[in-house]
């Protein structure tokens, strides 16, 4: 992911940075996030034993001290690591919800970013879920606090639409709450299953999949049937 100013200004508002206005502040900035970026990048392609500082410093072109000005421990490194994963995965996650036209392109548009940004960052979350990343108590429980505020995040959006299809009447009256978790767990095996398992489908199709298996649920039974696999192409691709 290129560093667009939509996404810059998404980042500042999360996490409420008091950004410099001068020339040096911004270039700070962009150097942190270039060895945020590389060190994903490494991650992604070499694994946890793969992820040393000589090997960020060369993937972002810097030197190991310059690595080191910015973060002063390998936990700090790979919690802000995470984190810049999470934000791409929240920024990425709302762009796709927002493209959608109807609730239930929005739905299916969520179910597949969802999909299609674990797959991209498959080491990643596999360390993640294994709890492997860190080396103190203090990092593991900060990592924990930090994945429980994003699935809450996920929870509201979807707890959101839900209540959307309500109130249009094709989804029947369910506890949106209660359903958010639903369809948020359900996501949560989905992933699960790609990363250790491993899936013949590909994102998009089983990203249909889960739709269809979730609306079997959810859908007001006096409302026609959900659109079949070829409606729901022709709606995704609007």
């Amino acid at each position: 992911m290129k560093l667009s100013r939509a996404f810059f200004r998404f980042w500042v508002q999360e996490d409420r940075l008091d950004v410099a206005t001068d020339i040096d502040g911004w270039r700070r900035w962009i150097r942190k996030y270039t060895i945020l970026e590389a060190a994903r990048r490494v991650l992604n392609r070499h694994g946890l034993e793969g992820l040393t500082v000589d090997a960020i410093a060369r993937e972002a072109g810097i030197t190991k001290a310059t690595v080191y000005a910015y973060f002063t421990s390998r936990d700090e490194l790979l919690f802000e690591t995470v984190r810049y994963v999470m934000k791409r995965f929240r920024y990425g996650w709302l762009r796709a919800v927002r493209r959608g036209r109807s609730t239930r392109q929005k739905l299916l548009r969520a179910f597949r970013y969802y999909l299609h940004h674990v797959e991209a960052n498959r080491s990643v979350f596999e360390v993640l879920y294994r709890g492997l990343l860190f080396t103190t108590e203090a990092s593991r429980s900060a990592c924990k606090a930090m994945i429980h505020e994003e699935l809450n995040h996920y929870h509201s959006h979807l707890k959101e639409l839900i209540q959307q299809g309500i109130t249009e009447g094709w989804i029947r009256p369910v506890v949106p709450d209660e359903a958010a978790f639903f369809v948020l767990h359900l996501l949560h095996g989905a992933i699960m299953r790609r990363i250790y398992v491993g899936a013949d489908l590909s994102v998009r199709d089983h990203a249909r999949t889960l739709l269809s298996f979730c609306l079997r649920g959810l859908m007001n039974p006096s409302v026609r049937p959900a659109p079949g696999p070829r409606a729901s192409v022709r709606e995704e691709r609007r």
